[in-house]
């Protein structure tokens, strides 16, 4: 027989839940405010909403596996009463259901079990409450074991930053298992270990990164999910769990909400002073240099500021200077040198006969279950793109009632209307939108060139090489292949050890969804002194990014506003700099991950027409802003580089 520690709930101190566990490891005070006041009645936003149905479609694909599973929790559509005592009644209600299913040998698997640890040493204290996804039968009779799964669908929604999601609007999403998905699995695996209950294994069921669709609307579970089992990490993580709950129980009884302060780094709070020196460390923890030293407001930091002993010798970034003076002195600060070498760049690549100013974007899906046939789960499909496009760029030092007559647009979106191509005709819309000359804008350059990359590749196993070698081009040719014939050159040249390094970054390229440098610049230092020459032409490969302009990059690397708040995104930097605003558009689609989740809602079959209508017209119109506001940008820069814009941001000095 399998009994749980059930309680009544007379008398009782309400139990720990995993989410105040991990609020807990986070800040100590938002855990006191947890159990004091309560988790706050979260309403979530439609995209919030999106993310979670996502884990909820691998969630019916797992249950539909096990037909003869019951399941525990309660009816779909009701909620947990808002009452801490009714709360805890229905919990202990769940539990009890847990128990029979435990104890009933025609149940193979329980569903949304629950569980609560009652410590033997303290009867009025329950513990820990839990509830757990999945647990399966795998033995009969006194030996009777069980495997304990997390249905995680390779996807983690941030679950212990409910606040922080709430207050920025972020989701955060993994196809890694991460460290608090972890802690919640070994938190459950350690409570049903206390209850008595022998657990063999432990572990995620996952979507399998590498199941290929075969197409239509249904989803084998046998091929669509595997188990990985974990339970020797989880077990590792026991003594921490221990001693934390030890602590959580001890602040729990004794702490004073008023002493406790917020921990340095803690997610949860919310820095309102805009001098705050935590902004230089994104909001939350200080640069080194900083720690220690005493100094709280950014205004205080003078130029001769020298660290603190304890902090190091470490001196800020050039770009962390740039921030504090900034806004320290309520300016721009601006290193016309580094901007004009960029512009520089650009006009370079306006030489050629017909050559124009191209600003390009992409709006993607990359859905956890797949939606194209022979496409992976997270395989990302570019289905929308923007382009402005300028034949000058001396036409921007203008103003901008002159230069925008002379801008044009064009924007391609797929509707499901190539028997499930996009491939293809989203090519042939980029070779189009670019033209055969010029510079092309981009924000954030790594996440395009992944994208037009990988479009090439697909081309060339169709053995389109015309469009594959056109679509290189755009990006300063194969990197991989370039790579490849290196390393070749290298075994040729028996210098086996830059061979191997190479191929390793090769396959590290292949494994990434985004271009990036990261590989190279861990790989370099192996051997940059050593092999200096394949060093050399290794950088000239990585850094040629044929005829794409990062923006983004030349603004980071050249200036920075006040009013980025310590951001350089797109719509932070826009309204900082330009009089063109986002929030101009009327459409539901505000943001690149809100856009992502309306293209998926557009190709699905249930849609209805009005509805994909309506989604069609906003996506068009996010993604027309996302490529003129990068022209408004440089149009500044361009003033800028020119003297005709202040540095000064008169009328609103630093006190």
């Amino acid at each position: 027989m399998h009994s749980l520690n059930i309680p009544t709930t007379m008398g009782m101190d309400v139990p720990l839940t995993p989410r105040q566990f991990a609020v807990y490891q986070d800040c100590r005070r938002d855990f006191l405010e947890t159990r004091r006041n309560g988790p706050a009645s979260v309403k979530p936003t439609p995209e919030m909403q999106a993310y979670f149905e996502k884990l909820g479609h691998v969630r019916e694909i797992a249950y539909a596996s096990k037909p003869l599973a019951r399941n525990i929790w309660r009816p779909v559509g009701e909620e947990e009463p808002a009452d801490t005592r009714a709360a805890l009644e229905s919990a202990v209600t769940h539990m009890q259901a847990t128990e029979e299913a435990l104890n009933d040998r025609k149940v193979p698997v329980i569903l949304n079990g629950a569980a609560f640890y009652a410590d033997p040493a303290d009867p009025s204290d329950i513990g820990v409450r839990i509830h757990f996804d999945c647990l399966e039968k795998m033995g009969r009779g006194a030996k009777e074991c069980f495997r304990l799964a997390a249905i995680r669908g390779a996807i983690s929604i941030y679950e212990t930053g409910i606040k922080v999601m709430v207050e920025t609007g972020e989701i955060r999403i993994t196809k890694k298992i991460n460290k608090a998905a972890a802690q919640r699995l070994a938190l459950q695996l350690w409570v049903l270990r206390q209850n008595g209950i022998e657990i063999k294994e432990a572990g995620f069921l996952m979507v399998d990164p590498d199941y290929k669709h075969p197409g239509g609307v249904n989803y084998d579970p046998k091929k669509l999910l595997i188990f990985e089992d974990v339970i020797k990490e989880l077990e590792a993580m026991f003594p921490e769990i221990e001693s934390t709950l030890a602590a959580m129980k001890e602040l729990d009884r004794d702490g004073d909400l008023s002493t406790v302060e917020h921990d340095e780094g803690c997610p949860y709070q919310v820095i309102t002073d805009p001098y705050d020196v935590r902004h230089l460390g994104r909001g939350g923890r200080p640069p080194a240099a900083l720690r220690g030293s005493g100094i709280t407001d950014i205004r205080k930091i003078g130029d001769d500021f020298v660290p603190h002993a304890d902090a190091g010798k470490n001196q800020f970034s050039e770009r962390v200077w740039r921030q504090i003076r900034a806004v320290r002195d309520n300016t721009i600060v601006f290193d016309k040198a580094e901007a004009a070498r960029h512009v520089a760049r650009i006009k370079e690549l306006l030489k050629p006969r017909g050559a124009r100013v191209v600003s390009l974007d992409f709006e993607t899906i990359n859905p956890l279950l797949p939606v194209f046939k022979d496409t992976r789960p997270f395989e990302i499909s570019t289905l929308q793109l923007s382009s402005h496009t300028l034949p000058d760029l001396n036409v921007l030092l203008k103003k901008p009632a002159v230069w925008r007559t002379q801008m044009s647009h064009s924007e391609y979106l797929y509707r499901g209307d190539t028997d499930g191509d996009w491939v293809a005709p989203a090519a042939k819309a980029i070779l189009k939108a670019v033209g055969k000359a010029g510079p092309i804008l981009t924000w954030n350059q790594s996440f395009e060139i992944g994208r037009i990359r990988e479009m090439a590749r697909i081309m060339e196993e169709r053995g389109d090489t015309a469009t594959a070698e056109r679509l290189y081009a755009l990006i300063g040719g194969d990197k991989i292949k370039q790579y490849a014939e290196l390393a070749e050159k290298a075994r040729q040249a028996g210098d086996h050890d830059v061979a191997k390094k190479i191929t390793a970054l090769i396959k590290a390229l292949k494994s990434l969804e985004t271009d990036t440098s990261a590989p190279w610049e861990d790989l370099a230092k192996h051997f940059k002194k050593k092999y200096a020459a394949y060093a050399q032409q290794m950088d000239e490969i990585r850094l040629d990014n044929g005829r794409i302009v990062d923006l983004e990059d030349v603004i980071t690397l050249s200036m920075y506003h006040p009013g980025f708040n310590f951001h350089y995104k797109l719509k932070t930097v826009t309204p900082a700099l330009t009089p063109y605003e986002y929030a101009k558009l009327q459409g539901e689609i505000k943001r690149g991950d809100v856009a992502s989740l309306a293209l998926e809602e557009m190709l699905n079959p249930q849609t209805s027409k009005p509805q994909r209508k309506k989604l069609m017209k906003d996506l068009l119109a996010y993604c027309s802003l996302d490529t003129e506001a990068p022209v408004w940008i440089l149009s500044f820069l361009l003033k800028l580089i020119d003297g005709r814009i202040p540095l000064s941001l008169s009328g609103k000095g630093a006190k």
